[in-house]
């Protein structure tokens, strides 16, 4: 009389996650656009969240790429928008592209800004599900002047095994609720 989506560590399909914590992403979304700075070209990485912040934002005469066809097909419908796709090898549930091909178009980039999201946060830093994932947010990270990670309260001590970055590498981390002190204590956190 039902379905159960499976958690057995690898990615869940962006389409379910566009639609879990919808709300808490929202905000997410709204307290990053406070703190966001101004930047001309930027990576949005494969995260539903990091999308709800991307969808609410003018766009016009920015260049954006992004490694993730779902995040393409909602921002190219935004008016004078310079959209770069990654190309490489595209995982079937994350619809995003990964793999050398995706690394070496990445490593021609660099960013003033990179936004990203991550499966788990943890006082050691933000990880991936992925190693793909990892690697893709790693390198946009190092190409980029201002690093922000995007997550709900949902992402904090989830399972994660491939680790994106320390926490104190992101100019900011935003959030939707206060966490612990011990978390205040390492990263610039927005809440």
């Amino acid at each position: 009389g039902g379905a159960v989506l499976s958690m057995n560590g690898s990615e869940i399909s962006i389409f379910a996650r566009m639609n879990e914590n919808a709300k808490e992403k929202e905000l997410v979304a709204y307290k990053t656009m406070d703190i966001l700075p101004k930047f001309n070209t930027a990576f949005i990485d494969s995260s539903s969240t990091a999308l709800a912040l991307f969808e609410r934002l003018d766009l016009s005469f920015k260049t954006v790429v992004t490694n993730n066809l779902q995040t393409a097909l909602t921002l190219c419908k935004k008016r004078d928008i310079n959209l770069i796709l990654l190309g490489g090898s595209v995982k079937f549930n994350s619809v995003s592209s990964v793999g050398g091909i995706t690394l070496n178009e990445l490593s021609e980039f660099h960013f003033d800004l990179t936004v990203c999201s991550c499966s788990s946060i943890k006082e050691t830093g933000a990880y991936e599900t992925s190693i793909e994932q990892s690697k893709i947010k790693q390198k946009a990270l190092q190409n980029s002047d201002k690093k922000i990670l995007v997550v709900d309260n949902s992402k904090f001590f989830t399972s994660g095994s491939f680790k994106v970055a320390s926490l104190s590498e992101f100019n900011y981390v935003v959030t939707d609720k206060k966490p612990s002190e011990k978390f205040l204590e390492i990263s610039n956190f927005i809440y």
